[in-house]
Parts: structure tokens; C-alpha cells; sequence
């Protein structure tokens, strides 16, 4: 826990800092839960850069603090749970939970963050309210869900995994056509995660629960990936 505490303070910082500049931006145009509402995928290229910008900003320090805990899986630390008795399967899922309680804590601080000190121009219901935090969640769990995997099957450096997965995330808010094309919203999921990409805003969107367990499904594969890599990968 003691690795986690830095970049934990980082993400606070990051996450007021985002409000502060997203008030600056859009002032009293500023909707809801801003940090997953503002972003449109059909705006202007400029205005899109500008909001990407600003959603971004906490991201990299969520990834950044998550890593720590993957990082564990391969150290010596848990070369000594695993003489002790522990299974593999056991110390992964451990970790895997610590994970989603991290990521869950994270999007909840935010979602605080956000309904205390931010705008609440549009009116939502709490059943809108509950699905955008909730995708938006599921998105940042399979974000980083990817980025573990690819770490267990590449073998490539912790630190090259996650430019990869922050790199890809930024693509993927700047792919044009995510809220029209199903494929592009597969290859391109982390634009998902904003209400007015997957229409839960605006509410429009009949398949809300379908896109949900899609992701949960998305994580559930990504997490099995992991598990069977992480029976035979060394423990240096």
C-alpha cells in the first residue's frame, strides 16, 4: 500500500485540477458529473482537443496508481506468499480485487468531487446518474484490465504497457464516428465511457444494461487471460 500512496495523491491533485480547469472552460455551461459528461464526439476538432485535455487529466495518475499493484504480482514479494502456501490463482485474485477496490474508490472521489464543487445545469435522473458512473467505471476497469493483460502477454516493460494504454486511450476520444458505428465503439471502447458518446444522458440509449454487462464480460475475459498467463511467469 506503502507504493500507492504517492501516486493516490497525485490522482487528488489531477482530479482537482481538472475541475478547476473545466470550470474555467465552460464556467456555468459546465453539466453534471462534468468528467463524464462534457465530452462530444462530433464537435469541432478544437473544441474536442480541448475537452479531451481536460478529461484526460486524471487518467494517467488512475493507470499510474493501479500499476503499482500488477507490478507486486512479479516481485519478490509475492515469491514469499507463494512459498508460504498461497496459489497463484489465490494472489492474483487478490490483487485483481485490491484493483477494482482502487479504481471504485477513485471514480467515486471523483463523482463527489465533481457533484459537491461542480455545475448542475442539466437535470438527470438518479437512474441516468447511476449508469453514467457506472459505465464509466466498467470503462476504466477494462482499460486497465488491457493494460495488465498485455503486460502478461507481451512481457514488455510496466512503464511501456501503460504509455501504450494512455496513448491509446487519447486515440481513442479523438476517433471520429465512436457514438455511430458499433465496430468503432469495440475498437475504440474508452470513448464509451463519456455519456454523450453512448447517449445515457441525453437518455436515449436503449441498450444501457446490454453495453454494461458487454464490459463486464470484456473484464471477466481479460482477468481469465491474465490468471492463466500468471501460472507460468516468473516471479524474479
Amino acid at each position: 500500500m506503502r507504493d500507492s500512496r504517492v501516486p493516490l495523491i497525485l490522482f487528488i491533485a489531477a482530479s482537482v485540477v481538472q475541475l478547476v480547469a473545466m470550470k474555467n472552460v465552460y464556467g456555468s455551461d459546465m453539466p453534471g458529473l462534468p468528467f463524464a459528461t462534457v465530452y462530444e464526439p462530433e464537435t469541432n476538432i478544437t473544441v474536442l482537443i480541448t475537452r479531451v485535455f481536460c478529461l484526460y487529466i486524471p487518467v494517467p495518475f488512475m493507470l499510474f496508481t493501479v500499476n503499482c499493484t500488477v507490478r507486486e504480482l512479479s516481485g519478490g514479494y509475492s515469491r514469499l506468499i507463494l512459498i508460504r502456501g498461497c496459489s497463484r490463482e489465490q494472489l492474483f485474485r487478490k490483487k485483481m480485487l485490491k484493483t477494482v477496490l482502487m479504481v471504485t474508490g477513485m471514480v467515486l472521489f471523483m463523482t463527489a468531487l465533481h457533484a459537491i464543487a461542480g455545475e448542475h445545469r442539466y437535470h438527470v435522473t438518479p437512474g441516468q446518474i447511476a449508469d453514467i458512473i457506472l459505465i464509466y467505471w466498467l470503462v476504466i476497469i477494462d482499460v486497465v484490465m488491457l493494460g495488465y493483460m498485455i503486460e502478461f502477454v507481451t512481457k514488455l516493460s510496466g512503464n511501456a504497457v501503460n504509455t501504450a494504454v494512455n496513448v491509446y486511450f487519447v486515440v481513442s476520444l479523438l476517433a471520429p464516428g465512436i457514438s455511430h458505428s458499433s465496430i468503432a465503439g469495440c475498437v475504440f471502447f474508452p470513448g464509451m465511457a463519456f455519456a454523450k458518446a453512448n447517449d445515457v444522458y441525453d437518455g436515449t440509449c436503449g441498450d444501457t444494461h446490454i453495453m454494461q454487462l458487454a464490459m463486464l464480460a470484456g473484464a471477466a475475459l481479460m482477468c481469465g487471460i491474465c490468471i492463466r498467463r500468471y501460472r507460468n511467469a516468473d516471479i524474479l
